[in-house]
């Protein structure tokens, strides 16, 4: 769970860490009709790290009158202060394309009814075939023989 915080470096760590896990997490389903709630809510993180960029460049702009370089160069640092500033705001637009993206695959996912694979089909198939019966064989007075087959 991420932090419920004003800490900009503890959210974007923890944020920074459940994207990995996502990433990691993913690798592999074994429901694919899960993917469908995965991508709503990867849909609104990527507002998020929009929202997150756009705010970093009005920090970058806002600013800029403090930026110096290592050297104490300030009309460089105010110069690489603004290209982060364009550099974060075209991110936030690269990030939102992909969002329209991610939406566009989001409604088409929801259209999916996903079917059991060849493993999960033949195992449904089987456990229809055999008798579910309450109470166990027993053992009285000869050996237990299977039910008829139908």
């Amino acid at each position: 769970m991420l932090p419920n915080s004003e800490d900009p470096l503890r959210a974007a760590e923890a944020f920074s860490t459940a994207a990995h896990d996502l990433a990691l997490a993913t690798r592999s389903f074994e429901n694919p009709a899960q993917s469908y709630e995965v991508l709503g809510d990867l849909q609104s993180s990527l507002i998020a790290v929009h929202q997150t960029l756009h705010q970093m460049a009005r920090l970058h702009e806002r600013e800029r009158g403090r930026a110096a370089t290592d050297a104490g160069d300030r009309v460089m640092g105010e110069e690489f202060a603004e290209n982060a500033a364009n550099d974060l705001e075209r991110a936030a637009r690269f990030i939102d394309r992909a969002t329209g993206e991610v939406i566009s695959g989001f409604a088409q996912s929801g259209h999916i009814a996903w079917q059991p694979g060849p493993v999960e089909a033949v195992l449904f198939e089987r456990a229809t075939d055999l008798e579910i019966s309450s109470t166990p064989p027993t053992m009285t007075g000869g050996p237990w023989t299977p039910p008829p087959s139908r």
